[in-house]
């Protein structure tokens, strides 16, 4: 659903980058990203409430559903990074702002965000391996770099196009 919003948003944003509109494009930004963590927070909280529930639709194995409901805990943590990342990439796309875009997400999805899952997942270095848990851990870490750093340009930019608009 954030990607969905995240799209109409590249839209609006190149609309109303066009008309030079820039207290609405703040408005349309800010409320695409307040409606994506407001989405992404109900399908935590869905998903955590339903956890069990969810891995017994794919398996009837107690020893799957378990594990698989310990990896929707952690999928839950993982909503509202993943939200502001994927809204605050599409705005900026929608100004015409896409190296920043391309060169954090390859690095905070590969080199952080899988990177870390191996460490994490497969291997002994930072902790005893954790197999799929220390994967998704590193998706969660990778989400939240991209999320902030996304973020940052993002204000950044809205900052500057308003500058050169007053």
């Amino acid at each position: 659903m954030p990607l969905s919003l995240g799209m109409a948003t590249t839209i609006s944003v190149g609309h109303l980058v066009g008309q030079q509109s820039i207290m609405e494009l703040k408005k349309a930004v800010s409320t695409a990203i307040i409606l994506a963590v407001l989405m992404s927070l109900v399908i935590a909280s869905l998903t955590f409430i339903l956890k069990n529930s969810i891995a017994a639709l794919y398996s009837p194995d107690p020893t799957v559903i378990a594990l698989a409901a310990s990896l929707l805990i952690l999928a839950c943590f993982y909503q509202v990074s993943d939200a502001i990342q994927v809204v605050s990439a599409c705005a900026l796309r929608g100004m015409k702002v896409t190296k920043p875009v391309f060169f954090i997400t390859l690095i905070a999805y590969w080199p952080i965000g899988f990177g870390l899952g191996a460490v994490l997942g497969l291997t002994n270095w930072l902790v005893p391996a954790m197999g799929a848990h220390g994967f998704w851990i590193g998706i969660i870490v990778g989400l939240s770099v991209a999320a902030v750093l996304l973020a940052m340009i993002l204000k950044r930019t809205l900052l500057k196009f308003e500058q050169q608009a007053g």
